[in-house]
């Protein structure tokens, strides 16, 4: 009898430690490169649009957006990143207007529902911009 709850115990154990590395196990890092499509659906929606990504794993988000976002910043941040790189464009101070972002980070499990967006979330953890040479971490 003490065997049957020592197994049965053991296979519990083992259950709870299988999910948990399951659950756990780190976000595979992806590298995107999108442009911002300005939608008109507020000031707050930076969706991209992706064109290419490092992983064959993700190629079925090429042609689809993204919702950028960050867990380490406030989103602010990065919203206010892309939207100066738009305006430096607009003012004419910057490159061609669907010049590349490029973003590492990983995407999380869910898609932002709302109105105006139902794309894949990703969290950035580095960004660059057309043609300056250094990353902008987030």
């Amino acid at each position: 009898m003490e065997t049957k709850i020592g197994i049965g115990l053991l296979l519990i154990l083992t259950l709870v430690v299988s999910l948990g590395v399951i659950n756990n196990k780190p976000k595979e890092k992806v590298t995107i490169v999108a442009f911002y499509n300005q939608y008109a659906c507020g000031d707050d929606n930076i969706d991209m649009k992706v064109k290419s990504v490092d992983n064959p794993h993700y190629q079925f988000v090429v042609d689809k957006d993204v919702a950028p976002l960050t867990n380490f910043f406030t989103q602010r941040f990065l919203i206010d990143f892309v939207k100066d790189k738009t305006l430096q464009w607009q003012q004419g101070q910057a490159g061609e207007y669907l010049d590349n972002f490029i973003l590492i980070g990983h995407f999380k499990d869910s898609k932002e529902d709302t109105e105006c967006s139902s794309a894949r979330e990703f969290v950035v953890n580095k960004i660059k911009y057309g043609t300056e040479k250094e990353f902008r971490e987030f």
